[in-house]
């Protein structure tokens, strides 16, 4: 995919690997380059927001799908 995103390196060199899915919008991946939605940065921006901005829930480990291996 050519050279990752210093956010995604710095979790890959710290033994948390990011999603696949949140990896490749932090590295522009085409898929994530439209119009209407923006850059592949500026989703993954959007994504972490909906985690940061509600209280978690005790049980709720959604905010954890960042992650590569979150379970």
């Amino acid at each position: 995919m050519g050279i990752d995103h210093e956010v995604v390196k710095t979790f890959q060199d710290n033994v948390f690997p990011l999603s696949d899915k949140f990896t490749e919008m932090l590295n522009e991946h085409f898929s994530h380059q439209t119009e209407r939605r923006g850059c592949g940065y500026t989703q993954a921006t959007r994504l972490l927001a909906d985690y940061v901005n509600f209280s978690r829930q005790e049980k709720d480990l959604t905010d954890l799908k960042i992650f590569k291996d979150y379970s």
